[in-house]
């Protein structure tokens, strides 16, 4: 993932948000502004994950009306004495290393000061921000070849558990995350302040755009990076750590 080049003056404090104003000459009309947040991570370490499937009849075809197992994902091949299912580690393939973005929760408040008014137009709910509903997960999911032969179903002995879908992605996926889980638990779809990600909405010139945000990580090594983007165009964009204190506070004045 490209990291947002343009970075405005904002004020980092440990125990708050703060505003900084950035104007630029735009003379756009109405267009699409795009707030993107995530936490950036290198990855090292990438898995085969497969959909699995239930063969009934064991034929070794996925049937049309095949039903999905459970956990309906398989990551790597078992390692002896570790009960995580995706503890085989690849290394990237030559030239694949990537950064992507981790699925960490963060809070998020997304305010609008439409041209000509003193008024807040808060665009992401308030909930969002106390609960740190949001995240971002948009790693690339590289292509695999190799497929997996069918193998007997511990939870349905009677049929055969036939592999379809292979790919291989770094840890930090999402599909490694959620086969990795107990249950299978599911990690939420990307969002920011429960909308898709990145956030999307309408600025006209005057308007400026205010966004605050605060990671939940607990390391203070882990980078948290909000960008608005208008028209396409990145314009304001701020990094930090979990160690600077995790908060970003950046504005955007629609000239």
């Amino acid at each position: 993932m490209t990291r947002p080049r343009s970075l405005v003056g904002a004020v980092l404090l440990l125990g708050g948000l703060c505003g900084c104003n950035t104007t630029q000459p735009l003379n756009l009309g109405t267009r699409t502004a795009q707030v993107n947040l995530y936490h950036p991570k290198v990855v090292t370490c990438y898995v085969n994950v497969w959909d699995r499937f239930i063969d009934s009849n064991r034929n070794g075809q996925v049937d049309p009306d095949i039903d999905l197992a459970e956990p309906p994902l398989c990551c790597g091949l078992p390692v002896p004495g570790n009960p995580n299912p995706c503890a085989g580690c690849i290394p990237p393939p030559p030239g694949q290393g990537a950064t992507v973005a981790v699925p960490i929760a963060f809070a998020v408040q997304i305010t609008v000061i439409r041209a000509g008014t003193v008024d807040r137009e808060v665009l992401t709910s308030a909930a969002a921000v106390r609960q740190f509903s949001s995240h971002t997960d948009s790693p690339p999911i590289l292509g695999l070849t190799e497929d997996r032969a069918p193998e007997p179903c511990a939870d349905a002995p009677t049929a055969t558990c036939v592999f379809a879908n292979p790919r291989l992605v770094p840890t930090t996926n999402v599909d490694a995350s959620n086969c990795s889980q107990p249950g299978n638990a599911q990690i939420p779809p990307d969002n920011i302040g429960g909308g898709p990600a990145p956030f999307e909405f309408q600025v006209n010139p005057g308007d400026t755009v205010l966004v605050e945000a605060g990671s939940s990580s607990t390391d203070p090594a882990q980078q948290f990076t909000g960008s608005l983007a208008i028209g396409g165009q990145v314009l304001a964009s701020q990094t930090t750590t979990v160690a600077e204190g995790g908060r970003l506070s950046f504005s955007f004045t629609v000239r």
